[in-house]
């Protein structure tokens, strides 16, 4: 089973949507600007955000944290997993949001 990058984009989408439904710091429903956790700490908007969590049709990784950032107002938080790549059949929820998990602060 494949995923494209047009599906992996749209299920980030609904766990940033869910992220934000589920938090006291609201985001514009527009708003894409992400700090990324993967090989260092990147202030990114969605696009380059994914480009750097796609990694193709085939592979992802396992888990990718979403929250809406507990300390910075009109971010997005993003944690990429340690785990290695694996098929979407082996991700968090691959019948949902894929590698992505939805956080709340405490």
């Amino acid at each position: 089973m494949s995923l494209s990058k047009e599906k992996f984009t749209t299920r980030l989408r609904k766990a940033m949507a869910q992220a934000n439904e589920g938090s006291a710091r609201e985001l514009d429903a527009e708003h894409d600007q992400i700090e990324l956790h993967f090989m260092g700490t990147h202030d990114l908007n969605l696009e380059s955000a994914l480009d750097r969590v796609f990694i193709d049709d085939e592979q992802f990784f396992k888990v990718i944290d979403v929250s809406v950032h507990p300390k910075r107002d009109g971010w997005f938080f993003m944690r990429v997993s340690g785990h290695q790549p694996a098929s979407i059949e082996q991700v968090r929820d691959k019948d949902g949001l894929g590698p992505f998990n939805v956080m709340f602060p405490a």
